[in-house]
């Protein structure tokens, strides 16, 4: 393994790590006082400064759906899929165990009160059904991976994705957390599902299919959107311009001929240019 793929791979194990620790710690340690709002904040702004500090090393994905959809999308590697996808999931782990150590140091601490699980029926925080809780996460997935691409597109302004995926995954968490406890990352449910145990457990499936099929259903917008015909474009003031592709450079139409007309007939031909007169006169 080269030195630049460690960096890459621990970078995602790291900030998974941090993403996990900081969501779900704000929901166990400081959920009471701060409310969903408070939750949603901490979620959009820990994504934020770790897309801003890990962006430049790997990408920060930070989420097996936006890999996924990166690889397929012919954004990362395939070879690279593997290793970001384990790296994910071992830094949820290891998130959601140094959040237990953390939670467990209060007296009367029981994980049984509540972890920071996603869930549905009688473990959805408002009671909201299985199919609901799909198809929740499966459209919010969707939207977190659309984005998620369309800010690897060159026109796409530089400098903003932080701020754009960190405010979309706050707007999403104000959404869903009364429906799933808010999810769309299989690295953050499954890790802390593993310290819970039992039921938690069990209804991990519905997370993972739904934000499997959200995550093609992003891919498939992406795809009709930006790469239906390899070009993006943009509008300004009616006039279309083709960027990116062309690095930069403006897409020239060829001038239209000038017709020239004989007898009141189209001939279809170009006018012959004229030729320059002779700067001497016989």
């Amino acid at each position: 393994m080269s030195s630049s793929s460690f960096s890459r791979y621990f970078a995602e194990l790291l900030g998974t790590f941090l993403l996990v620790l900081g969501i779900c710690g704000s929901i166990v340690i400081a959920g009471p006082d701060i409310g969903a709002l408070g939750v949603a904040l901490t979620a959009g702004f820990i994504f934020m400064g770790l897309i801003y500090a890990l962006g430049p090393v790997s990408g920060a994905h930070l989420n097996p759906a936006i890999t996924i959809g990166s690889v397929l999308a012919g954004r990362l590697p395939q070879g690279e899929a593997i290793p970001y996808i384990v790296m994910q999931t071992l830094g949820g782990i290891l998130g959601a165990g140094a959040l237990y150590f953390i939670a467990s140091g209060k007296a009367g601490f029981n994980i049984n009160d509540g972890f920071a699980l996603n869930g549905f029926a009688d473990r959805s925080p408002d009671g909201y059904n299985a199919m609901s809780c799909a198809i929740t996460e499966g459209v919010f997935t969707g939207l977190l991976v659309f984005t998620a691409l369309t800010a690897t597109t060159k026109g796409f302004e530089k400098g903003f994705k932080g701020l754009v995926l960190g405010g979309l995954l706050m707007a999403i968490h104000l959404i869903t957390i009364p429906i799933t406890g808010t999810s769309v990352n299989f690295a953050r449910s499954l890790g802390v599902a593993i310290f819970a145990g039992g039921e938690a457990m069990t209804q991990l499936w519905l997370f993972a299919a739904a934000q499997f099929a959200g995550t093609f259903v992003g891919l498939a917008f992406f795809k009709k959107i930006y790469e239906e015909e390899d070009e993006q474009i943009e509008w300004d003031n009616n006039t279309l311009d083709i960027n990116d592709h062309l690095k930069g450079k403006a897409e020239k139409k060829p001038a239209k001929p000038t017709v020239v007309k004989s007898a009141g007939k189209s001939t279809g031909k170009a006018a012959p240019k004229k030729k320059a007169a002779s700067s001497r006169r016989k």
